[in-house]
């Protein structure tokens, strides 16, 4: 799988595009960084991927899960949760079809 670096509008962390299967992927690692920027760029990347007329997919890396996101987007995404290691967590999040 190839990694390629694009820009988001409103972010400020790299983010990445990978393809599998048809389904594109946006990647950003919030990890290393504090408060707000995990939920600034998973907020563009969210309002990315719910315009994006391909199916895709956003996934965060985190130092922790984004327990206050979950609130703010569980009426238009759904997400699964993986943990890489102690200090980090990879989310998957999916736009609700129809939302």
């Amino acid at each position: 799988m190839k990694k390629m670096e694009i820009n988001i509008d409103g972010t400020t962390l790299p983010f990445y595009e990978t393809e599998l299967n048809g389904v594109k992927y946006y990647e950003f690692d919030a990890s290393e960084v504090g408060c707000p920027e995990p939920m600034i760029n998973a907020m563009a990347g969210l309002k990315f991927i719910s315009k994006n007329k391909k199916k895709s997919k956003l996934i965060m890396i985190n130092s922790h899960e984004p327990k206050g996101l979950y609130k703010k987007i569980k009426d238009k995404f759904t997400w699964s949760v993986e943990n890489l290691n102690k200090e980090k967590v990879k989310i998957i999040f999916a736009s609700i079809d129809g939302k």
